[in-house]
């Protein structure tokens, strides 16, 4: 899958995911490399901006690799909130990432 496809479909999944919250407008912004994919999201009270790290695997070592490259990134864009994103995430993957302060999808 292209990149480009990866994204739209982590888009999706997360839009998914936010549906039962108030949203406006949902939208990919333009990232600068190595960014994956860089979201804007309109909520009720606050614009937020979310860094999402795509990998084909969520496994820990997958999770933990992400995670870090996530924190890296947040030099290139300090506003975003990091999120890691897989087809499926596993418990211990998502330890990883809250340990260190990363979303997961």
């Amino acid at each position: 899958m292209k990149e480009i496809d990866l994204c739209e479909a982590a888009l999706a999944a997360l839009r998914r995911c936010l549906a039962p919250v108030p949203l406006g407008e949902v939208r990919r912004e333009a990232a600068p490399p190595p960014v994956d994919c860089l979201v804007r999201a309109e909520l009720p009270r606050a614009t937020v901006r979310l860094i999402l790290e795509i990998r084909a695997s969520g496994e820990p070592r997958q999770a933990r690799d992400a995670a870090n490259q996530l924190l890296r990134l947040r030099r290139v864009v300090p506003d975003a909130y990091p999120v890691f994103v897989a087809p499926y995430v596993s418990s211990q993957a998502a330890a990883v990432c809250r340990e260190v302060g990363v979303g997961y999808l």
